[in-house]
């Protein structure tokens, strides 16, 4: 795997963290590594949790969690 295939990069946003780690779940399930980055928004924004994939998993990965995200 490259440098550039190595880079996580971001598949979906929830304001659910519930969904956020449902999502989290399926891909690890899928033995698709992810990641789950919480983003307080302490400027009084809306709080995001995103998730992270390897680019070379985004397809895959988006496929997984489609559901989730429309």
């Amino acid at each position: 795997m490259g440098r550039r295939d190595a880079k996580l990069v971001p598949i979906a946003e929830f304001t659910d963290r519930d969904r956020a780690e449902e999502a989290w779940a399926r891909l690890v399930e899928a033995e698709i590594p992810a990641s789950v980055v919480f983003d307080p928004s302490p400027l009084g924004g809306v709080a995001v949790t995103r998730v992270n994939v390897a680019r070379r998993h985004v397809a895959a990965a988006q496929r997984l969690i489609a559901d989730l995200v429309a």
